[in-house]
């Protein structure tokens, strides 16, 4: 009897462990999908409270001097991160307004309503995550773009030389 309790003590420590972690996974995935800085309290929590390979938490291996010197050179890349993805985003916003024809205010506009708080502080905060996301979903599918924008070229260059040979008959008839 003593055995089966101190088991289910032990798988239930086990189980607890894995349904938390879990938990604090699934927040940051949803978190990443809507760049939002709460993915950064959930990533925290995970980095911070779980004990990793028995070396203990964040908190026993890391002295608060070594924590800010860490923290400050953390936070001083994602403040480059930020700046990389607010340059992204202002260049995105200004090929939109050139696309529709937009006026200068009305592309200010918009990308002053682009300033969210809230996505800032995720670029900065989770940095590591955004990067990763923006070297995943950004940059492939614009180099997809890319590459198949340059093979609409060719396209375009194949179809005007076989219609170069194309006589234009003086009757108007209909195409079918």
């Amino acid at each position: 009897m003593g055995l089966e309790v101190v088991g289910a003590f032990f798988a239930g420590l086990i189980w607890w462990e894995i349904v938390i972690f879990l938990g604090l996974v699934i927040g940051l995935a949803a978190s990443l999908y809507n760049e939002t800085a709460i993915g950064f309290f959930v990533a925290f929590g995970i980095f911070s409270f779980v004990n990793w390979s028995g070396a203990g938490s964040l908190w026993s291996a890391m002295t608060l001097s070594g924590f800010l010197y860490y923290g400050l050179i953390f936070i001083a890349i994602g403040i480059g991160w930020s700046l990389f993805k607010w340059k992204l985003l202002v260049q995105n916003e200004i090929e939109k307004g050139k696309k529709y024809n937009s006026t200068k205010n009305e592309v200010k506009i918009e990308i002053n309503n682009k300033k969210d708080y809230d996505t800032i502080s995720y670029w900065i905060l989770l940095w590591p995550f955004s990067s990763a996301g923006y070297l995943i979903n950004d940059f492939i599918y614009d180099t997809m773009k890319k590459l198949i924008d340059k093979i609409y070229t060719l396209y375009d260059r194949i179809t005007d030389r076989l219609l170069g040979d194309y006589q234009e008959d003086n009757k108007v008839q209909q195409y079918r």
